[in-house]
């Protein structure tokens, strides 16, 4: 015997499975794509933080005290321990 009963149109399920399948073929690979960038991004954003964090370390272990702005009255590794390493960046503020 059959799953199908004689009294249900098959048109009805058909049409319910092919509107499914249309549907997944058309965002599967929109969502792999996504995940695909997605991850790429999560590579990138991990490799910034360990950049950000070397640099930070570096400056604050004196890497940069020779080379001292002069617009800074103190040593570079001074002026990231006080205003952080963005301070540093943005430079002496009025």
């Amino acid at each position: 015997m059959s799953d199908h009963d004689d009294d249900q149109p098959i048109a009805e399920p058909l049409a319910r499975g092919l509107l499914t399948g249309w549907l997944l073929s058309k965002t599967l690979p929109g969502l792999i794509r996504l995940a695909m960038w997605g991850g790429r991004l999560a590579v990138l954003a991990a490799y910034g933080a360990v950049v950000w964090r070397r640099a930070r370390k570096a400056l604050l272990a004196g890497a940069l005290d020779d080379e001292g702005d002069p617009a800074f009255a103190a040593a570079p590794s001074v002026v990231v321990r006080e205003r952080g390493l963005v301070g540093w960046i943005r430079g002496p503020q009025p």
